[in-house]
């Protein structure tokens, strides 16, 4: 496994998303020992960043994580977690955030995101109830979810913001503003749907396959170390099973050159 550093805190470079865990806006309760087990299992081949929302599964992913890290050390697990955009004022802030903390389980959540903006709240008052939240302990990290350049930058100016979470995509101007922006402000930026909903597999088809063949790995095992060789980048891919938690692993571990890098690179500005 590959790790970045954030604030003296080594986490895995291949996060594990767990959007749908536990259920999409209502609890699921039918595969809750199966994602138990996934989790375990990643967190022993190295992954200790693991991501979530208060609104997967109306919080039941927050209870499934918790209940897979209740027997493990708690010291060595990064835990993500995100605040709802309708619950962003102080009271409603400090509400979601015990909540969750007492579903995961845990005295502390290591990153705690606004999910998505809410231009009806006070950005700045938010933002203070995130560093209250963080001088309390509760917290370690301050992040800010599908947000613009202008809005991080507005949000940085109230608090220090280490993490942003939204989708990469090397070919929109406006992602790769946001991206540069991070990489000049040290703030580690967390990929989302690394493949979007697979379009560059189906347009670059041919060069993906003839990459994956040269280093004997799968597309999706190519693209997610593509990503990860970028500065300050992480992603959280979806894990549906254990094959596929072991999949997202052999990305890691191994570089591309750097002709195939760029070759990539090129084929999403191409894509465009």
């Amino acid at each position: 496994m590959d790790y970045i550093n954030a604030n003296d805190f080594k986490v895995s470079c291949i996060g594990f998303g767990t959007h749908l865990i536990g259920g999409k806006f209502n609890p699921d309760y039918s595969d809750d020992e199966k994602y138990i087990k996934i989790i375990r299992e990643a967190i022993s081949l190295g992954v200790n960043h693991i991501d979530t929302s208060e609104v997967y599964g109306e919080g039941h992913c927050e209870e499934i994580i918790g209940k897979a890290i209740s027997v493990l050390d708690r010291d060595n697990i990064f835990l993500a977690s995100k605040v709802w955009s309708d619950n962003l004022s102080h009271d409603s802030l400090f509400k979601s955030l015990n909540s969750s903390l007492s579903r995961l389980g845990v005295d502390y959540i290591d990153l705690y995101y606004i999910h998505y903006p809410n231009p009806k709240i006070d950005l700045k008052d938010t933002m203070l109830a995130l560093k209250e939240a963080k001088d309390l302990g509760l917290i370690k990290n301050i992040g800010v979810s599908n947000f613009s350049k202008e809005l991080l930058i507005e949000s940085n100016s109230y608090c220090k913001v280490s993490f942003v979470q939204n989708a990469f995509d090397i070919s929109d101007k406006s992602c790769m503003e946001l991206f540069n922006f991070c990489q000049d402000n040290e703030i580690i930026f967390v990929a989302f749907k690394p493949f979007g909903k697979g379009s560059f597999f189906k347009n670059n088809n041919e060069i993906i396959n003839s990459i994956s063949v040269r280093y004997n790995k799968t597309p999706a095992q190519v693209m997610l170390n593509w990503l990860i060789a970028h500065k300050n980048l992480i992603t959280i891919p979806r894990v549906s099973s254990l094959e596929h938690l072991k999949e997202n692993i052999g990305s890691c571990g191994w570089k591309l050159n750097k002709e195939d890098f760029d070759l990539i690179s090129n084929s999403f500005l191409a894509s465009k």
